[in-house]
C-alpha cells in the first residue's frame, strides 16, 4: 500500500512572456518504504505557446479548440542582380512588426529562380481572418508592401490569397 509522505507547491519559471510552468512535486514511499519522487507538471500553456513560437500547428488541436488557421499568400520578383534586398528587408522590418500583432502566428520566406528572375514567395499564418483585417484593413485581398519593399522588388503581386489550413502534420 503506498501512501503520500509529503506534498511541496514548486513554481518552475520558464522564459516565456506570461505563462509560469507551475508545479507539483510529491514524494510517494512505495509498498518497500523506499522513497520515489514523483513530478507532475501543467504543461497546456507551455505547449500551446511553444507550438506558436516553432511555427507549428496541429489541425487535431485547433477543430477541437474551435479555432482555425489561416494562411495569407504573396509573391514579389527581384532581379537576379539584387536578390537580398527583399530578405534583408523582410527580416529587418517585416517580421519585427508581425510579431506584434496579435493573431499573428509565424511566417515563410521562399525564393527560386524563375525567368531570369527570383520569385519570393511569402506564407504568413494567422490565428483568424479577423486578425488578418486588423494586419491589412478591410479589403484584406490588397497585398500590404512598404515603400522599402516596392523599392528591393521589380514587380510584385497586388492581391493576396488566402487559405485555411485543414491538416498540418
Amino acid at each position: 500500500m503506498r501512501w503520500l509522505a509529503w506534498t511541496m507547491p514548486v513554481a518552475y519559471c520558464i522564459p516565456i512572456p506570461r505563462f509560469r510552468l507551475v508545479g507539483l512535486i510529491t514524494r510517494e514511499l512505495s509498498d518497500a518504504g523506499q522513497p520515489r519522487m514523483k513530478i507532475s507538471l501543467v504543461l497546456r500553456a507551455v505547449v500551446d505557446w511553444k507550438r506558436k513560437l516553432d511555427g507549428e500547428y496541429d489541425s487535431t488541436f485547433a477543430r477541437q479548440r474551435g479555432t482555425t488557421m489561416i494562411i495569407r499568400e504573396w509573391r514579389g520578383r527581384a532581379t537576379k542582380s539584387n536578390p537580398d534586398s527583399y530578405p534583408d528587408h523582410f527580416r529587418t522590418n517585416v517580421v519585427p512588426e508581425l510579431r506584434q500583432l496579435a493573431g499573428f502566428i509565424g511566417a515563410h520566406l521562399s525564393r527560386r529562380s524563375l525567368d531570369g528572375e527570383i520569385e519570393f514567395l511569402v506564407l504568413t499564418k494567422w490565428h483568424s481572418i479577423e486578425a488578418i483585417r486588423a494586419f491589412a484593413g478591410d479589403d484584406i485581398g490588397k497585398a500590404v508592401v512598404e515603400p522599402s519593399a516596392v523599392a528591393a522588388l521589380a514587380s510584385f503581386n497586388e492581391r493576396v490569397e488566402h487559405y485555411e489550413v485543414i491538416e498540418s502534420v
